[in-house]
């Protein structure tokens, strides 16, 4: 019979754990790669020269050729919502987005900071 300290530890292997947080994601999709890019594209706004304005698409950033680099559009601040950047791709039955989210690097770099800063005090 396995104890609990097992299963816990068990459940802690499989979970994977780096102090800077990305994420990679595959989505395979029905639709052609073009069908894709364009509904990213439609999507997706410029970044904003002045981005006091109520009425937005849901992402901001940028589509260029098989390749995107966006982010949520939020109105609250919040410094720590991900960026998502990635590449569309032909797949056997359509398309594959494939891409990674992470962090944009102020965020990541005062993270480094806090935790070089906790490691030091715990000295």
């Amino acid at each position: 019979m396995a104890t609990s300290a097992d299963v816990s530890h068990r459940l802690l292997q499989k979970i994977p754990v780096s102090p800077f947080p990305f994420q990679t994601f595959a989505i395979e999709t029905p639709l052609a790669p073009p069908e894709v890019l364009a509904r990213l594209h439609r999507a997706a706004e410029p970044p904003p020269f002045f981005p006091f304005t109520n009425e937005h698409r849901p992402f901001i950033g940028t589509v260029t050729g098989q390749r995107f680099e966006l982010w949520r559009v939020i109105h609250y601040n919040n410094a720590f919502r991900p960026r998502l950047s990635g590449v569309v791709e032909a797949a056997d039955n359509g398309s594959r987005v494939t891409g990674v989210m992470r962090l944009h690097w102020a965020p990541r770099c005062s993270q480094r900071f806090g935790f070089c800063s906790l490691g030091l005090c715990l000295l």
